[in-house]
């Protein structure tokens, strides 16, 4: 990537802020879109935010330096954007930082590029926050596969009572959190390529965060993305981080080889199966404490 290229920026703001604490918005949610050469799903990302019938929300795009075409359609929406900037970065969570950083609202929420969410999304999860008093709201996860069938992963409610084992059931994917503790847990750590955002969701718990589920939430994206493509090595930065966090070394290697034996059987089993077989036993037999449920999509 060319570090020399010209910072691009835009959005109904106009420039770049260096502290935003000082103006939080009190029932305002922050969404921010990370993408980069992202082109071909980052529109149906930003529709999806703007059909949302909650209403009091900003959005910030940060871009890192994409040459698809990427900044003519953020462009397009500038007027509808609060902020957007498109820049080298030193990857997901440098730019997920970027965003965290320029955020206005009490409450923020991760939107990838390519991911959607239906146009309930925030009015729920607003709803349950508030009423709960819990510290960050989360659902599900759909993941449609490039055969057509939707994977249904649902989140885990129970996830605390035995959190090395079952961290990894929480669909961080579908997450609403309180803005205050990104300012007590600290930003993203760059060290982390795939599991950026689990690794933070860690200093979460240990700092006393709670988060609850809300079974009518659900975000979908569409299969073969960064965390798919490099499961194996996402798997081991999730396992890293929970040891040097502090949590059980035994535990947490369990953890892990848990989900990778599961990740190596299921990749077999779809060698050797065809795709009712595949989907049925995979449904039966999910990867985590609660089973994955595959259906067809229509």
């Amino acid at each position: 990537m060319d570090s020399t290229r010209q910072q691009l920026m835009g959005g109904s703001r106009g420039k770049l802020s260096s502290n935003r604490a000082c103006s939080r918005v009190k029932g305002m949610v922050s969404v921010y879109t990370c993408t980069l050469n992202a082109l071909a799903g980052l529109e149906r990302t930003i529709e999806s935010v703007m059909r949302q019938r909650f209403t009091k929300i900003e959005y910030i795009i940060i871009d890192g330096a994409s040459t698809d075409g990427t900044v003519e359609i953020i462009r397009r929406y500038s007027d509808q954007i609060a902020f957007w900037i498109s820049e080298p970065d030193d990857g997901t969570a440098d730019a997920g930082n970027k965003a965290i950083a320029q955020t206005s609202g009490e409450f923020v929420f991760n939107l990838p590029a390519g991911d959607t969410i239906p146009e309930d999304f925030l009015e729920i999860a607003m709803d349950r926050i508030m009423t709960s008093g819990a510290d960050a709201v989360f659902g599900d996860q759909r993941i449609l596969h490039p055969n057509g069938i939707l994977e249904v992963v649902p989140g885990d409610p129970g996830y605390k009572d035995d959190f090395e084992y079952r961290q990894l059931d929480v669909t961080l994917g579908a997450i609403l959190y309180r803005r205050k503790w990104f300012d007590r847990v600290g930003p993203y750590d760059t060290r982390y390529k795939v599991s950026m955002d689990r690794e933070w969701f860690f200093r979460f718990h240990a700092f006393g965060g709670s988060a609850v589920y809300e079974p009518r939430l659900w975000m979908q994206y569409e299969g073969g993305g960064l965390s798919e493509r490099q499961f194996y090595k996402g798997a081991w930065e999730a396992r890293d981080a929970l040891v040097a966090i502090g949590f059980s070394w035994w535990k947490s290697n369990w953890a892990c080889l848990r989900v990778i034996s599961w990740r190596f059987v299921t990749a077999i089993l779809r060698r050797i199966l065809t795709g009712p077989w595949y989907w049925t036993l995979k449904g039966r037999y999910g990867h985590a404490t609660n089973m994955l449920r595959a259906r067809h999509h229509v």
